[in-house]
């Protein structure tokens, strides 16, 4: 299993559910939610030859947008919102995805709760928005 593999079969459940959208992996389709590996990267390497790593990834996701209902507008932030709180409680659970062999992740977090608006399609009917996930992990 690849670290993508792992970190999709996570968080696709909740995804779905909140979002009634699938994931894909470094795309950002019009009416979906892509995850976007970032290329901030920290390693520290030790003395046995394991290191530990931390990868950023982006979650973009459209959701419906209405000039003239704004009440529509902030269901979008309370979706983003509900989501950020399942990732907190997954950390406080110390539940966290299996990323393969050999790989051991002890966090993962939002690293901005609160959701960048990005743009707005042409046609007016959907914004997109971003958010930044962290997972850190021991690699053997």
């Amino acid at each position: 299993m690849s670290i993508y593999e792992g970190l999709t079969e996570f968080l696709l459940p909740e995804v779905t559910k909140l979002f009634e959208k699938y994931i894909y992996f470094n795309t950002a389709l019009p009416s979906s939610v892509g995850i976007l590996t970032d290329s901030m990267y920290r390693e520290s390497e030790f003395i046995d030859g394991s290191c530990e790593k931390s990868m950023m990834f982006t979650m973009r996701a459209s959701l419906p947008y209405s000039e003239e209902r704004d009440g529509e507008n902030m269901s979008n932030l309370a979706i983003f919102d509900e989501f950020a709180s399942w990732i907190e409680s997954q950390e406080d659970q110390g539940n966290y995805p299996t990323l393969g062999d050999n790989i051991t992740v002890f966090q993962i977090e939002v690293n901005r709760e609160t959701p960048t608006f990005v743009s707005i399609s042409e046609d007016g009917t959907e914004a997109e928005y971003s958010f930044g996930i962290e997972i850190t992990y021991l690699e053997e």
